[in-house]
């Protein structure tokens, strides 16, 4: 569930869910998990760290379940893997969202109310037996890969297009040359200070002034 949230706050009747849960599941099962847990099934290998990206690029690889985390979600589709997310908070429920929108995945926040082995084992088994979630991961997998160069060779490219350009003044952005007052916009911070006091002066003396001549007017 990545680094967030480790075994030390993973409460336990979530534990016991995933473990009944991978019990009931006749593939094996890698956890990465930073607790021991004695009563696990057979079936359940727990080690606190696992090479995710290789694991993944196992051909024999059924069903990822993730917290959601971006670096995750470029890994599955870069392997194409169907996935159970469960997000915990901040863009991982973006992530999961847009994955569920694409086809490769179904999601269960972790603070679900409805939360629970029953609904657990529902996804897990609706992602390993609906082909849908495996082909359209195998779809955004071939999506991914279909690129004029791969990644190593458009970042040579580029790094040499720097050297030969020294220093490729003509692609950085403006703002890098920026004052530091402009780049805190504390020049409009201050013409916005000056216009409401100026605003509120105007407004102060208009006021004044029409009580004053109120007051002459009724003596």
């Amino acid at each position: 569930m990545g680094s967030h949230l480790t075994g030390k706050n993973f409460e336990f009747e979530r534990i016991k869910m995933f473990l009944n849960l991978f019990k009931n599941l006749k593939q094996r099962v890698i956890w990465k998990f930073d607790r021991h847990l004695p009563n696990k099934s057979d079936n359940v290998l727990i080690r606190k760290w696992l090479p995710q990206n290789d694991i993944l690029a196992h051909p024999q690889i059924k069903l990822f379940i993730t917290h959601a985390g971006y670096g995750s979600i470029l890994e599955t589709i870069y392997h194409g893997v169907p996935c159970l997310m469960i997000p915990v908070f901040m863009d991982q429920f973006n992530n999961a969202y847009r994955s569920v929108q694409l086809g490769f995945a179904l999601k269960l926040s972790y603070n679900d109310p409805n939360f629970s082995e029953a609904l657990l084992m529902k996804l897990v088994q609706e992602l390993l037996n609906n082909q849908r979630y495996f082909e359209n991961a195998k779809k955004r997998q071939e999506l991914f890969h279909d690129r004029p160069m791969r990644p190593m060779e458009t970042a040579i490219y580029w790094i040499e297009y720097v050297i030969r350009h020294k220093g490729a003044d003509h692609l950085k952005l403006g703002g890098a040359k920026l004052p530091w007052y402009r780049f805190y916009f504390l020049d409009v911070i201050l013409f916005l200070a000056v216009f409401v006091f100026v605003f509120l002066y105007i407004l102060y003396c208009i006021t004044f002034f029409t009580k004053t001549a109120s007051k002459q007017k009724q003596n």
